[in-house]
């Protein structure tokens, strides 16, 4: 094993937070042909972080399949164990504070284990690793960066650590994933987190979650799944082509939830459908239109368009921006109803203006209750 003195500003592109203000560092350049698969590898004492040609002397053959990497080593750069052989990496937990970019990307590694100093995991880092089958992220993590354990096909098994607040774009796209629980403290999901993990069935959400967008459940196999009270964003597309899901539940009733999109080829039980319109009375132009030819349905439409009208005017208060907001949304649902049935319905109208005199009035009108 070789180390080599460096000026770090000069080797890295990017410095890590762990390792500035220090001018020279050792950077890992090779290993000697020695190192046999029988034995593991030896990484000196000097050598406080891991440099991207770590492995570039060795062919495949020669690499080891076992890794320990010890306390000293504070960084691993960019693509260090990209495309290797080596199956099986334990960080010291107290020792690695920051990989770089994809990192372990199209290794062979099964068996990763993280250092309990990591606050981030970079984007790529098991990027295609496809005999990963099981991670725990480390409580110390707070982000999950984009594409990092995308394309996974074997990864069956992820454990969240507390810690984490944000998963980023396709973090987890196209793996194996069967069910996931997602932790109270994360806050944010980007798009595309479980796009295509065709078997993923099960996902739990908790409240603190503020944002479901686009494409992050789209190809999954979920049939059911409870919104909690605490997201203000909810994308319908989140969960286009999910042809088992017919029940979205919602923890509580939040007149600050934004639905957004269509329904496009779902099949939403009506209870489900009903709850939507509550949120957002637009979706109705996205509803089946066989759906239209039960009267009671076409009834319960009406009245979950106008309680969720009430029940926000008595959250946000009536204004008259509302009252030119609530009229649009209810001449528009009117209008789709009644190309949907080919009568004439005048309920929306009548509701709505009663509504407005009320309020003027002074008259209080009943919220919405929690399921």
């Amino acid at each position: 094993m070789k180390v080599k003195k460096v000026n770090l500003e000069k080797y890295l592109a990017y410095v890590p937070s762990c390792l500035r203000g220090k001018k020279y560092v050792y950077a890992l350049t090779s290993l000697s042909r020695r190192d046999s698969e029988k034995h593991g590898l030896y990484i000196p004492r000097k050598a406080n972080f891991i440099a991207s040609t770590f492995l570039s002397k060795l062919t495949k053959e020669q690499q080891p399949v076992s890794i320990d990497i010890p306390s000293q080593i504070l960084f691993i750069e960019d693509k260090a164990f990209k495309n290797s052989n080596i199956e099986r990496i334990v960080m010291n937990w107290y020792g690695v504070k920051e990989v770089g970019q994809f990192c372990f990307a199209e290794s062979k590694i099964q068996h990763l284990v993280l250092s309990d100093e990591l606050s981030f995991i970079p984007t790529g880092m098991c990027f295609d690793c496809n005999d990963l089958k099981s991670i725990t992220i480390p409580d110390s993590v707070t982000t999950i960066s984009s594409n990092a354990f995308s394309g996974c096909s074997s990864l069956e098994t992820v454990v969240f650590g507390q810690g984490l607040r944000k998963i980023e774009g396709f973090a987890f796209e196209k793996t194996a994933l069967e069910e996931v629980d997602i932790p109270a403290s994360v806050k944010i999901l980007e798009r595309g987190v479980f796009l295509d993990c065709s078997k993923l069935k099960k996902v739990v959400l908790h409240e603190g979650l503020e944002k479901i967008p686009s494409r992050v459940f789209e190809g999954t196999a979920i049939e059911e799944i409870v919104i909690p009270k605490s997201v203000k964003i909810l994308d319908l597309r989140a969960f286009e082509n999910c042809p088992n899901l017919t029940k979205i539940h919602f923890a509580g009733f939040n007149p600050e939830l934004v639905i957004d999109g269509r329904l496009l080829d779902s099949k939403f039980d009506d209870e489900t459908l009903l709850t939507i319109l509550t949120y957002s009375p637009y979706v109705i132009a996205y509803i089946p239109v066989e759906k239209f030819s039960d009267e009671k349905f076409v009834a319960d439409c009406r009245d979950s368009i106008v309680k969720g009208i009430q029940a926000r005017d008595q959250h946000f208060g009536l204004t008259e921006e509302r009252i030119s907001d609530n009229t649009r949304a209810l001449n528009y649902a009117n209008q789709v109803i009644e190309r949907a049935t080919g009568k004439t319905r005048k309920n929306l109208q009548e509701k709505s203006q009663q509504i407005f005199e009320n309020f003027k009035a002074g008259n209080a009108t009943p919220q919405t209750k929690d399921k």
